[in-house]
């Protein structure tokens, strides 16, 4: 398998793992009985092998963190989570605008819950897009990139004014149009899964890291 195969396995488990964490929680609060859940267990199995030929992916590590979080086994996802801070800190050392790296950092971060650390590296994230954008302001990737850190960090405000911007400059922008929708109802549980769901196409589909 070769990168780019091993990368779009890890995404097509990353969203196996979310379409069944949607449908666990519709069953449970609407009692949908044609909700469909695949086993965490198989998802876990799968990603294992993986982890077994390349220990130290981040795509995988990320991946691995946010199941056990879910299955409620906070000791071994801060033990991967040790792991997968010091690759994306050692990976960073050599590329620092690695915009996937710092982004998975913010995910994880938030996943674990670590608020102080998560707020000092999404307003590093932010400052960096300011700088960015100071010499090109309508670049609408840049501009959802940022909106989507907003996004992650609870400032629907931001977000939905940074989507309004995108629209203004690219008026056929589907995505931008969903979020703004998504991000104004941020309490409803099908907005808040394809809010999560647009945000991990949103990382996966970057090819280019812009701060390099």
């Amino acid at each position: 398998m070769n990168k780019e195969e091993l990368k779009q396995k890890i995404f097509d488990l990353e969203n196996k793992f979310w379409e069944t964490k949607k449908a666990e929680i519709y069953k449970l609060a609407e009692g949908d009985p044609t909700a469909t859940i695949i086993p965490i267990e198989q998802i876990n199995r799968e990603l294992d092998s993986i982890l077994a030929c390349d220990t130290e992916n981040p795509d995988a590590l990320k991946l691995k963190i946010e199941i056990l979080l879910h299955c409620k086994k906070k000791a071994d996802a801060d033990f991967y989570a040790k792991k997968f801070f010091e690759i994306c800190d050692k990976k960073l050392e050599l590329s620092p605008g690695d915009f996937n790296l710092l982004m998975y950092k913010l995910v994880v971060l938030k996943a674990l819950d670590r608020k102080s650390e998560f707020k000092t590296l999404g307003k590093n994230i932010l400052n960096s897009f300011d700088i960015k954008l100071s010499t090109d302001p309508d670049n609408t990737d840049i501009l959802s990139q940022k909106a989507t850190v907003y996004s992650l960090l609870g400032d629907n405000k931001n977000s939905i004014k940074l989507y309004k911007r995108i629209l203004e400059l690219d008026p056929a922008n589907e995505e931008a149009r969903i979020m703004i929708r998504c991000e104004s109802n941020p309490y409803t549980l099908k907005d808040i899964f394809s809010t999560i769901i647009s945000i991990l196409i949103l990382i996966a589909s970057i090819a280019v890291y812009i701060f390099m």
